[in-house]
């Protein structure tokens, strides 16, 4: 069974568009470091679907393993994950894929991070500040856990990035946790590594020979260079949530990607002293501009061969769609009380509308709120006509409405 994660390879999603919002261009000029010590955290709620649709089957690959939102706490960043509805097993999430059919999951997740206005602004002060808060350490026990062996070649990367910093004229022994990493950061997604999109993983030494690299080869390297200064680092995986017009959309072979509001990605969280675990995403902002779920957290930087030369065979001899998008828990819920149609209801509603719309590479996160809108809409004028007709509901009124409604929306059967 292959067990790559799909959002790892499809990772080459997170493309120009995306990247012409990013940190350094929404940071304020002007924004003043944190006064305190305490972290504000926000949360938010979200209903996540992961859709499969297999047109043709694959010969060679029978089963396919496809991560879910998974349960996280790391402190500042906490996620709880409840599936709600699934055609599967919940937790590692199979998917059949040597015949046609449709699969799908539906998680309900809760995401909690620092406040954004907050993580900008500290941001902002961990570069300009390089020995912001150097009296602060990393407890031993976080030292044991979390910092593992960089490769050899980090140090070819170490070497360039202390070059770097003596050109800015920034005193490598004066630099605080915070402002190495920060500068360790901004140093491989915008200096070193040149952005490269791509739908095969690369190891860490090919990405430091080449100098090229997506956003999880990126990571990889930042995440050693950090363990290689002793600074405790993680990699999350998962889908970064940035509310854009138009849906992230492309293919591998015949399995064609659609995300109408997210885009995989992959980043580093570093524990910096005294606030505990921090976004370092200065590529794509995760939990200091935007929304993150995380599918998986690892401290494994190595590129299996095998997986990748499989994931791409499973690609070449099968044709289907695999969507994927969040939408804040509150639109579903809203419609829900409007209409009195059920939760589960309003979200199998969704996942039928997105698996059989004709044109999936634009299936934007618009589209797929003006047919909530229009749901809402359509069942309450059905239920006003029937009651302004017969009174008072009869036993049958909410199966009428219902069909009347999903006649009209056109919902397959």
């Amino acid at each position: 069974m292959l067990a790559l994660k799909i959002v790892r390879a499809a990772s080459l999603f997170l493309l120009a568009a995306a990247l012409s919002m990013l940190i350094p261009i929404q940071i304020p000029a002007a924004a003043q470091s944190p006064s305190g010590i305490a972290v504000p955290i926000v949360c938010r709620s979200y209903y996540f679907f992961e859709i499969v649709k297999v047109v043709n089957g694959s010969p060679v690959v029978k089963k396919l393993q496809v991560d879910v939102p998974v349960n996280v706490s790391l402190g500042n960043i906490e996620q709880r994950s409840y599936v709600v509805m699934s055609s599967g097993v919940s937790k590692g999430w199979i998917v059949n894929v040597s015949r046609p059919g449709l699969s799908y999951v539906v998680a309900l997740v809760r995401v909690c991070y620092p406040n954004t206005t907050w993580m900008i602004h500290l941001v902002r002060a961990f570069l300009e500040i390089p020995n912001l808060y150097k009296n602060y350490s990393v407890p031993t026990k976080i030292l044991r856990e979390y910092v593992g062996k960089p490769e050899p070649v980090i140090l070819n990367v170490s070497s360039a990035f202390v070059a770097w910093l003596r050109n800015s004229s920034i005193p490598f022994w004066d630099l605080s946790i915070g402002g190495l990493a920060y500068r360790a950061a901004l140093f491989i997604y915008w200096i070193y590594i040149k952005y490269s999109p791509s739908a095969i993983p690369h190891s860490v030494e090919q990405t430091v020979r080449t100098r090229r690299g997506d956003c999880d080869d990126m990571s990889r390297v930042l995440t050693e260079l950090l363990w290689y200064y002793d600074i405790p680092a993680l990699m999350l995986y998962g889908y970064v949530l940035l509310n854009l017009s138009k849906p992230f959309a492309g293919s591998l072979g015949g399995v064609t990607f659609v995300m109408p509001d997210t885009g995989p990605h992959a980043f580093v969280v570093a524990y910096i002293p005294p606030f505990g675990w921090l976004s370092l995403d200065l590529l794509a902002g995760s939990y200091i501009v935007y929304p993150f779920i995380i599918v998986e957290v690892t401290n494994n930087t190595r590129v299996s061969k095998e997986e990748v030369r499989e994931f791409i065979e499973l690609c070449s001899t099968m044709r289907g769609t695999e969507i994927a998008f969040a939408l804040p828990s509150s639109a579903i819920e809203r419609v829900s009380e409007e209409t009195g149609i059920p939760t589960l209801e309003v979200l199998r509603m969704l996942v039928r509308f997105a698996s059989s719309y004709r044109s999936p590479e634009n299936l934007s996160i618009g589209v797929i709120r003006s047919y909530l809108n229009r749901l809402a809409a359509l069942f309450l004028n059905t239920v006003y006509r029937l009651v302004m007709l017969f009174g008072e509901p009869y036993p049958g009124f909410i199966a009428v409405a219902r069909w009347r409604c999903g006649a009209e929306v056109h919902l397959p059967t």
